[in-house]
């Protein structure tokens, strides 16, 4: 018998359900936790989780920060809807020289396009304007555009082509062939379908090209000499820009690269002529960009020209053609135009020639002949001869649609004896 002051003996711990830790250190915790079922996966996770919330919060400050300081879209109230319309000048590179002192010259426009954007409709149109088209350049009188820029600068450039069409021009940008070099250096190589060889050579301005026949991958200087080759036909050459032009906005459209984009518009208005600042140059840009690309339409200032070579402006022509780049067009039908196409082939049966003739008379097209012709290339061409407005648009795409893939090919220097305005000249693909 023990009272409260008599010493115990020390109870021994229990055993059952007790396990010993007493060897357990820190390095045989973390192997139990990598024993755990998908441990590593949910760690991943849960740090994507958190990653994607951090950026997430991040891009949002930004794009509030950018709406809150964002400038206004660049649009202008134009009759009779909202229409932006930008003059795009290129400078002749050989100045006109006015007295025998070299320093003492004049520059003149090389190159006259006319950028047109229907904000409402989402489209964009480009109109090329001939430099030697006749107009009065204010008090100098009756001349051709491209004297305008030596005899008022750009300013006389304007107000002569508002005057000759009617239209109302909000800005314009300029250029020389320097900062063409730069522009293209930065958009880099295209490729583009040479339907006859090119050799040319300016050595006083450093371009050369020879190219032969079918696909050539254009570097650069390559693209600067194609734009700027001066042929017999001026209008051969302004059609070889507007194809650059398509190429270059079909580039923009589709890159996703932005930081590229950014850096290529700014350092584009480091170089150009312009009335607009860079942020509004950059937002012009874009505009054109994000709309003209869904809906883009060519065309040259309808006219004519006299026997000294000036662009005599067609007035029942461009009537016709002005709503156009006012509004959004209203859909033709092909049936309503009645173009008339020939069908050549080479290596082929005539029996598909045949049954093709038929699919596009019962489209609405007037098939004038379907004749052999030597072909050597497997690509089809189609020549389009309508050079009018946009009517060309839903006829192509008839075309098209019942030839198959086929490389169009805008040109003025063939003449169809048999009064065709589209020539298909079908190539070996399509008899595959």
């Amino acid at each position: 018998m023990s009272d409260r002051y008599s010493p115990r003996e020390p109870v021994a711990p229990p055993t059952d359900g007790f396990k010993d830790l007493s060897g357990l250190g820190p390095s045989r915790l973390r192997q139990r936790r990598r024993r755990r079922p998908n441990y590593q996966l949910r760690r991943i996770l849960a740090s994507a989780v958190l990653l994607g919330a951090v950026v997430g919060a991040g891009w949002a400050a930004v794009a509030a920060l950018r709406t809150a300081s964002a400038a206004p879209p660049i649009l202008h109230a134009c009759d009779p809807v909202d229409r932006l319309n930008v003059l795009v000048v290129g400078i002749d590179p050989k100045p006109f020289p006015v007295s025998e002192a070299p320093q003492e010259s004049k520059r003149l426009a090389d190159t006259l396009m006319l950028f047109s954007l229907d904000p409402r409709a989402t489209r964009g149109y480009v109109l090329s304007i001939p430099r030697e088209t006749k107009a009065t350049l204010g008090k100098a009188g009756e001349g051709v555009l491209g004297d305008a820029l030596a005899l008022g600068g750009l300013t006389l450039v304007r107000d002569t082509i508002e005057q000759l069409t009617g239209l109302t021009i909000r800005h314009h940008v300029a250029l020389d062939l320097d900062g063409a070099r730069k522009i293209l250096k930065e958009l880099g190589p295209c490729e583009l379908h040479f339907n006859r060889p090119i050799k040319m050579e300016e050595s006083s301005l450093g371009l050369k090209l020879n190219r032969e026949t079918g696909w050539q991958l254009l570097q650069p200087e390559d693209a600067l000499a194609f734009a700027f080759q001066r042929t017999e036909d001026e209008l051969d050459r302004l059609e070889r820009q507007q194809l650059l032009v398509r190429m270059w906005q079909a580039k923009l459209n589709s890159t996703w690269n932005t930081i590229w984009l950014n850096r290529t518009i700014g350092k584009a208005h480091d170089v150009l002529e312009t009335d607009l600042n860079r942020r509004d140059f950059e937002n012009l840009v874009m505009q054109w960009r994000r709309m003209a690309g869904r809906d883009l339409s060519f065309s040259l200032l309808p006219g004519d020209a006299n026997p000294r070579g000036e662009w005599i402006l067609s007035l029942r022509r461009w009537d016709a053609l002005l709503p156009r780049l006012q509004k959004a067009p209203t859909s033709t039908a092909v049936k309503d135009l009645k173009p008339s196409v020939e069908l050549l082939y080479d290596d082929g049966t005539e029996e598909k020639v045949i049954l093709l003739a038929t699919t596009l008379q019962d489209a609405g097209f007037r098939v004038v002949r379907h004749a052999r012709a030597y072909q050597v290339s497997d690509e089809t061409v189609i020549v389009d001869r309508l050079r009018s407005d946009e009517r060309s648009v839903p006829v192509l795409d008839t075309l098209m649609e019942a030839v198959g893939p086929a490389r169009i090919e805008v040109t003025s220097d063939t003449v169809s004896p048999y009064g065709a305005q589209l020539t298909v000249r079908l190539g070996r693909r399509f008899f595959l």
